[in-house]
């Protein structure tokens, strides 16, 4: 089933299909809260203790398919203008990630 053929909403965001954590190790992939602008909000497959786990609640939606949709807003600069700091010390908050808007 293809993501768009699952929602009937354009209200969705991630909070409402995932649980979102830090220090999460069964997560189906995590997000880079730390370091560079350019880096926060870049979605990985490699556990981090500090990045957001995220963890697909719907058995309906592949989590690859979500895990490209972060990619591709990482890609277009979505979470650098949310990104607060400095130099490498820049970080973005957990209502950052709960509110990426999933398209349906």
């Amino acid at each position: 089933m293809r993501l768009y053929e699952i929602f009937d909403t354009s209200d969705q965001v991630l909070k409402d299909i995932a649980r979102i954590a830090t220090n999460m190790h069964n997560a189906d992939f995590w997000i880079t809260r730390r370091g560079l602008q350019t880096a926060v909000g870049n979605p990985t497959k490699s556990f981090h203790h500090e990045s957001f786990g995220v963890k697909i609640l719907n058995q309906d939606i592949n989590p690859n398919d979500i895990f490209d949709h972060v990619k591709k807003l990482h890609d277009q600069g979505h979470f650098s203008d949310k990104a607060t700091g400095l130099g490498a010390l820049t970080h973005i908050r957990l209502q950052d990630i709960e509110n990426i808007p999933i398209p349906y």
